[in-house]
This record gives structure tokens, sequence and C-alpha cells, in this order.
């Protein structure tokens, strides 16, 4: 099973935003966090024109024969320096088959195409794992972060 990906665009803006509230869910259990990151005053459509703005393959649906399975939202931080893994999904029905991997291996490419040496997440701690496959895939745990959430970072080869 290999994944192909296309880029989000505004007519995706609907979808897009089930599925990150699907992947608040998922990591924190509801979706107030995505109220509260996400509201009147920053739109979540904002969010996403700006990453697409920057470059239209950091904001991507996976798809697995045509059918859209995942997402991928990435950004580059801190002065160009650094790639941010802001958000990675996969529905619940195809996780275990070896896609992560390739969602993973898809962020890995971004970064380096973007000449960072570095990349951070974060995730949350109760996500046991999801952790355990961020570490996997070279992760190391780091410090606690805002919103009860941690730290991950990864250097990049």
């Amino acid at each position: 099973m290999k994944l192909t990906f296309r880029p989000i665009t505004e007519t995706d803006f609907v979808q897009a935003e089930a599925m990150k509230r699907a992947t608040v869910m998922a990591a924190m259990g509801d979706t107030n966090l995505f109220d509260r990151w996400f509201n009147h005053d920053y739109p979540f459509e904002n969010h996403l024109k700006k990453l697409i703005d920057f470059d239209p393959a950091s904001c991507v649906f996976a798809l697995l024969d045509n059918e859209i399975v995942g997402h991928l939202h990435l950004m580059i931080v801190e002065e160009g320096t650094c790639g941010y893994l802001n958000d990675i999904y996969l529905k619940p029905e195809h996780r275990g088959r070896g896609l992560g991997e390739q969602l993973h291996a898809y962020t890995m490419d971004f970064f380096q195409k973007h000449g960072v040496n570095r990349a951070m997440l974060r995730t949350n701690p109760a996500q046991a794992k999801l952790i355990a496959f961020y570490e996997r895939m070279g992760w190391v745990l780091g410090a606690p972060s805002s919103f009860g959430l941690v730290w991950m970072g990864r250097t990049l080869t």
C-alpha cells in the first residue's frame, strides 16, 4: 500500500477542518484545544491559508486508492532553521499498516527540501502508542509544553 499526497486547497477547507478536529479529539480526548486555538479572531481557514501560501506541499491530504485517509500540516519556524510537524493524522481504520511511516517520510523529505537540520512537534504525553511511534522514527521526548503537551525533537541527517 502506497500513499499519494495532494495539496489541500480552499475548496477542501471544510473537510480539512473536520480532520483537524478528529486529530485533536484523538490526541486529547476532546476538541477543547481546537476551539482555543481557532476561533473568530483566528479561524482555522486562516491557518491553512498561511501554510498554503508558504508552500502548498506543507498542507496535504494523504490518499490511499484515491480515498483521503489522513493529512499533514508542516511548518518551517525559527527563522527557517527548524521544521515543525504541526499536524499528522491517519484515520483509525488505517493505522498499524505502515502508512504512518509514509506520512513521516513525506514530512522528513519536506523538511530536508527546506534545508532545516532539526525538527520539533508537540504531543499529548498520555498517548503512549503515538510517542512510541515517534521514538521509532528517531524523535526524542523533551520538555513539557503549553496545553498539557510535551515537546519532541529530532535531528535531520
